[in-house]
């Protein structure tokens, strides 16, 4: 059973580029709808995997979609950048800026869900086409499908921060403080846990309740703390072997 997925655009030629690359990376298009009233109600009574839903439409646009739509895994489509901002008050997987290569397409679909299996006595649905034995989807480095860059809303200003710029993320009440080596840190209105979704997990690494690392800056590490740059971050018992289990140790 392939990954099953609906497009949702009133912009033909978007629709007609989204099912190729659906194509390419095995996902199984079950329908294209150009008015987002016929995929909700579409909805209502079909289960799919994911939704590709642009943001600018008639009648009904993706925000509001989502308010009304059943609960399921969306990628946002826009040509507009600064929808980005109020993206963040949605849990969508991605959000695609047009027009769309094929490559940060591939990025967005590694970010969903993974099937799980229906029950022990069953088959198991089949995982995501980049999972899948002899899928025909272009062999590339893990790291590199990985987002280059954040963008933050700070006083209803879209702040763009690059990766690797990133030393830790610290939760300080309803806020989180993101520590950075070049340029000075910034104090975002949003949680932990929400933040964690747009990092890159093949070098950030929860330690602690209140810390997300970049197990890239680590430069000590000791039984109960870490040491980026001039920072003691405390490990908690809970994260430390999955800390250790990313680190490359020599013995």
């Amino acid at each position: 059973m392939r990954t099953t997925t609906i497009i949702i655009d009133d912009d033909v030629f978007a629709c007609k580029l989204l099912e190729e690359y659906c194509k390419k990376a095995r996902l199984e298009v079950i329908h294209i709808f150009n008015n987002p009233i016929d995929g909700l109600t579409f909805l209502n009574t079909h289960a799919v995997d994911v939704v590709f839903l642009d943001v600018h439409m008639p009648d009904l646009n993706g925000f509001d979609f989502l308010k009304s739509s059943p609960q399921t895994q969306v990628i946002l489509t826009t040509l507009d950048e600064t929808k980005a901002v109020e993206a963040f008050d949605y849990d969508v997987v991605d959000f695609l800026l047009k027009p769309i290569t094929f490559q940060r397409f591939l990025r967005a679909i590694q970010r969903l869900k993974r099937p799980q299996p229906v029950s022990p006595a069953t088959n198991p649905i089949n995982p995501l086409p980049s999972q899948q034995s002899g899928a025909n989807i272009p062999a590339t480095n893990t790291e590199s499908n990985q987002p280059e860059f954040v963008y933050v809303n700070i006083n209803k200003r879209l702040v763009k921060i690059a990766v690797e710029d990133i030393n830790f993320v610290q939760a300080n009440g309803n806020y989180v403080k993101i520590c950075r080596t070049k340029d000075e840190d910034l104090m975002v209105h949003t949680t932990l846990k929400k933040i964690a979704t747009k990092l890159p997990t093949e070098i950030f690494q929860k330690v602690h309740r209140s810390y997300i690392v970049n197990i890239k800056k680590i430069v000590d590490i000791e039984d109960s703390s870490i040491v980026i740059g001039r920072n003691v971050i405390p490990i908690g018992k809970d994260h430390r072997t999955r800390l250790m289990d990313k680190l490359h140790l020599l013995n």
